[in-house]
């Protein structure tokens, strides 16, 4: 079934992103007929506020949960006016701050877009393909819908992690979970078992708040090449008036260094690290913009680590349950690289090496459990490789996504900025750098919505149709 339709915005990618450009092209007036083509039953969730897992919560207070710049705190609000505070009074800490479970964060989000229809609907499919138009986009569906449209904006989720080299003999295992969240790994899992997670950030550590959730008490060894963890918020709600762009600071040694100053200078006054590290990320994009293209690649090889352990901070709910588990000797982070070694039908044997050590050691687990983050190439996505494949986009040099302009225009294979493709989310950071906290998506999101507004394209169709 075709929709024929010349005045549409098709977004592609019903997660917060998707969602929060919707909401925020509505705001900006834009009349155009806007289709969101999404999987989900509801917009605004994505695979971060799907989960139905109560032990998984925002990593930030819900005031920081920002869709409306105008109105910050509306989610904070919304919290306390539903009456949600009474089934879960965990949420709350003495200090005033809230961090709600991530599913209720979700339903927040899609209660606020589904007050949009039907100026806004949603094709509850998966956009795996589009081609150029003379007026725009054709988007196919694997549900064999097809959607028209004169702009297109792609909101795509990173995809799931892929296997490691050295544990692709492991991965037709029964006992090996390259997806954590898949409906078989945790209900699987007894209470005594011995589990490997290789990957000790944000989602090792919600897999260990669910374990803990669900009684396990068997040991846990987690590792990664540095053994970073996740680090804890402050209770210290100072503001810090620090500049981090004045003067530019182009290096990347040089902006570690500034950093670092800081934070010791912050110290002496009484003052957490965390605080130094919020301003940081408050003036991210231009820290980022800043430096110079190898500067980029030199941190994301060898400062990116640090910053995503510092930077993106677990609810203190977690925090407090993997000091538990470290403390009564069931946890047990390791700086370490792993590789497969032998199985049986119900346990997998593996290789540990230690950080600065060469000797490899056997360790064998009940389980293993990968959690190295999302992968980001272009190749990963059907629907995105398909378009790269036809030279309407192109990865960007870091790996991190998609190359845009700064306007947001997805650049194609001739190195021109396609005025009727977007793209919306964390896939932009190549260009944007700090694209993947909510309120640095929702400011990114209203970005994009005001440049599709203004744009003429959508105008003169706005108008014809009109």
């Amino acid at each position: 079934m075709a929709r024929q339709r010349q005045n549409t915005i098709a977004i592609t990618g019903g997660g917060f992103s998707g969602a929060a450009l919707a909401w925020h092209l509505r705001r900006n007036n834009v009349t155009a007929d806007i289709v969101v083509i999404e999987p989900r039953a509801d917009l605004g969730r994505g695979l971060a506020y799907a989960t139905t897992d109560p032990a998984h919560r925002i990593n930030v207070p819900a005031a920081r949960m920002i869709l409306d710049v105008d109105d910050a705190e509306h989610f904070h609000r919304w919290l306390i006016d539903t009456g949600y505070l009474t089934t879960d009074p965990q949420a709350s800490l003495p200090d005033g701050r809230l961090f709600p479970t991530r599913a209720i964060f979700g339903r927040y989000v899609a209660e606020q877009v589904r007050h949009l229809k039907p100026a806004v609907r949603h094709l509850q499919a998966k956009a795996v393909s589009a081609s150029a138009t003379e007026g725009g986009f054709h988007v196919t569906c694997d549900n064999g819908e097809t959607v028209d449209a004169a702009t297109m904006v792609l909101a795509i989720c990173h995809a799931p992690p892929a296997v490691p080299s050295s544990l692709r003999p492991l991965h037709s295992h029964p006992r090996f979970f390259s997806d954590p969240w898949s409906g078989s790994a945790l209900p699987s899992l007894a209470p005594d078992d011995r589990i490997l997670i290789v990957g000790t950030g944000l989602t090792m550590a919600d897999i260990v708040a669910s374990l803990e959730r669900t009684g396990h008490r068997g040991e846990i060894v987690a590792v990664s090449r540095r053994g970073l963890r996740p680090q804890a918020h402050t209770d210290n709600l100072s503001l810090f008036e620090g500049d981090f762009t004045t003067p530019p600071v182009t290096q990347a040694v040089a902006l570690s260094r500034r950093i670092r100053r800081t934070v010791i200078d912050a110290a002496r006054d009484g003052l957490p690290w965390q605080i130094v590290l919020n301003r940081v990320h408050e003036q991210g994009q231009p820290i980022w913009q800043n430096l110079s293209a190898s500067s980029r690649h030199q941190f994301l090889r060898h400062l990116r680590p640090y910053w995503d352990t510092h930077r993106f901070r677990i609810a203190p709910q977690i925090h407090e349950t993997i000091e538990r588990r470290i403390a009564n000797g069931t946890l047990d982070l390791r700086a370490a690289s792993v590789r497969a070694n032998s199985a049986t039908p119900h346990t997998i044997t593996v290789a540990l090496r230690t950080r600065h050590d060469t000797e490899w050691k056997p360790e064998t687990f009940d389980a293993v459990m990968l959690a190295t983050g999302p992968a980001h190439a272009v190749a990963a996505d059907p629907l995105l490789s398909s378009m790269n494949t036809d030279g309407l986009l192109q990865a960007d040099t870091l790996g991190l996504g998609i190359a845009v302009d700064p306007s947001g225009h997805a650049i194609n294979h001739r190195n021109e900025p396609n005025s009727h493709l977007f793209v919306a989310g964390p896939l932009a950071r190549g260009t944007f750098g700090e694209l993947m906290a909510i309120s640095d998506l929702s400011a990114y999101a209203g970005k994009i919505a005001a440049n599709i507004a203004a744009s003429s394209s959508v105008a003169d169709d706005c108008g014809t149709h009109a």
